[in-house]
């Protein structure tokens, strides 16, 4: 299955009740990106690994799992590895606990969602994480290589990162909100970067706050 094995283990009763337990392994992310999404709105590389258990009703299922990745890039950029849990049950998807760090490195840069959830039913969407001192290099090439990159805000973006001479120095930390649905998100950031140097311009600290939606900034 997508380049990896999968193997699930336990019962299901005449009534319909679930009691399994589920591991996969070395799945693609490109291979499952492509199969789960018309138009990924990223490009995903590197494997994933899952283990959960699945109990209640085949009509209504409750899962519970873990995931991490090895390898992963988004968007060509190497930001660490993915890890956390989630669920399902009551036709919504829920995550906590994710963070997006190199492994074994809690205190390393990276980025923790705390809680995000999808209800499968109306599109709603809602979430709420932190990044930490993320270095702004990285920052500069995932949105560089992101489809963002191709929507009239985001070629302005761009233009005014590149307009920066040569490798951009410093770390943004902050936080984050998503709400909204998934055909209309909104997300709600607030940002600090420090040590910031660009060419022979520096720049002590920078705040500020952003409302982005698919219309812009």
């Amino acid at each position: 299955v997508a380049g990896g094995t999968l193997s699930v283990d336990g019962n299901v009763n005449s009534g319909g009740a679930l009691d399994l337990k589920v591991s996969a392994s070395g799945l693609s992310l490109p291979t499952l990106e492509t199969a789960l999404l018309e138009d990924p709105p990223i490009a995903l590389t590197g494997s994933l690994t899952v283990a959960g258990v699945i109990v209640g009703t085949a009509e209504k299922p409750v899962a519970r799992f873990t995931a991490d990745t090895a390898g992963l890039q988004v968007d060509r950029v190497g930001l660490g590895e993915l890890h956390g849990e989630g669920g399902y049950a009551d036709r919504q998807v829920t995550a906590r606990g994710v963070s997006l760090r190199e492994r074994g490195a809690p205190q390393a840069p990276g980025l923790e969602v705390s809680s995000a959830r999808y209800d499968l039913d109306s599109g709603e969407i809602a979430g709420e994480g932190r990044v930490d001192s993320l270095l702004l290099q990285q920052a500069r090439d995932v949105i560089s290589n992101s489809p963002y990159a191709l929507s009239s805000a985001g070629r302005r973006s761009v233009e005014s990162l590149n307009s920066l001479a040569g490798p951009l120095a410093g770390d943004v930390s902050g936080t984050f909100s998503v709400s909204g649905t998934s055909d209309e998100p909104k997300v709600d950031a607030v940002w600090d970067a420090q040590n910031i140097k660009a060419g022979a311009h520096a720049i002590t600290r920078l705040t500020g706050s952003a409302e982005v939606t698919r219309d812009g900034v």
